[in-house]
């Protein structure tokens, strides 16, 4: 086995390097949490490790290609229940574009399916793509979260929060919040349920809650958040108005809002029809009655981060 991945001393300090002391807890328990995904299941990960080399071919254009097939299969199955011959068959049908044989058989989706949690790392660039899968060092997680100034204690809302990767992050990074995971869809509240219950890494004095919002509420209006973070989310809403108004009832004067959404304006093709221009992005926040204090750019993204508090 340790041929085949590196212990802590072996890598952790090429990932320390340049953090900052309060990310040094971070850095641990996220080497404990990827540590967990492979001895853990050590079987299902040489599997993957074998399936990598699979997907890698000498065309360039063929391989850009196969995280986004990755990426619909995890999607097909946590999001919409499909299962191996499901997602096969969906693919097929919709998206021939992705539809390679060498790689969508019911064998190789099952593999990728039963290293879920792993690959979702990989796909969010926590990880580095490649076996042994070691922490990415750029990684943008670190200074993102930093960003939010969390503090131990904290009411912590993600909205729109997915397959539940960045909470689970937050419970790696702190030792004691409530973190309120929010999501539309059912399959996915579930799915990042299991992965941060399974997850031994975080501290047990955070505390989870999982809510299944609405289309126009969170469903947690009658509770007060220190920090509402929406991720890549936002341009989902169908009914933003009405969200932003559900959201204001769980912010105090001294809550924080965050909304983390690709832009349009940078001309950046993200592969969603929904994405927003910026202007119309902080026109809604401001006709819900926020102000926006602070805006960051992420050029390389195209991607901008506004902090956004209540009038």
């Amino acid at each position: 086995m340790k041929k085949h991945f590196l212990f802590y001393s072996l890598f952790i300090g090429h990932v320390l390097m340049g953090q900052t002391n309060s990310n040094i807890q971070f850095v641990f328990n996220l080497t404990k949490y990827r540590s967990e995904l492979i001895t853990g299941n050590f079987e299902n990960y040489s599997n993957l490790t074998a399936l990598d080399t699979l997907w890698k071919q000498e065309d360039e254009a063929t391989n850009e290609k196969y995280p986004e097939l990755i990426g619909n299969i995890l999607n097909l199955h946590s999001a919409h229940g499909r299962s191996p011959k499901g997602i096969i068959k969906t693919i097929n049908k919709r998206a021939p574009e992705f539809a390679d044989p060498y790689i969508l058989t019911e064998k190789n989706i099952n593999i990728i399916l039963e290293n879920s949690h792993l690959i979702d790392l990989l796909m969010d660039g926590i990880l580095k793509a490649d076996p042994p899968f070691q922490i990415e060092a750029e990684t943008h997680i670190f200074d993102e979260i930093k960003y939010y100034g969390i503090t131990n204690n904290m009411n912590i809302a993600e909205i729109g929060a997915g397959n539940g990767v960045f909470s689970l992050m937050l419970g790696l990074a702190y030792d004691s919040l409530n973190i309120f995971v929010n999501e539309l869809d059912f399959s996915q509240t579930n799915y990042a349920k299991e992965k941060t219950t399974q997850c031994k890494a975080i501290s047990p004095n955070n505390n989870f809650y999982f809510i299944n919002g609405k289309r126009k509420n969170t469903g947690i209006e009658e509770l007060k958040m220190d920090k509402i973070i929406i991720r890549n989310s936002f341009h989902h809403f169908s009914k933003k108005m009405d969200m932003l108004t559900s959201i204001k009832n769980s912010m105090t004067p001294e809550s924080d809002l965050y909304i983390y959404d690709p832009i349009l304006e940078t001309g950046k093709d993200f592969g969603c029809k929904k994405a927003m221009f910026k202007k119309d992005i902080k026109n809604l926040i401001e006709d819900s009655g926020f102000k926006i204090i602070a805006e960051k750019n992420n050029e390389e993204w195209g991607w901008v981060m506004l902090h956004c508090k209540i009038e």
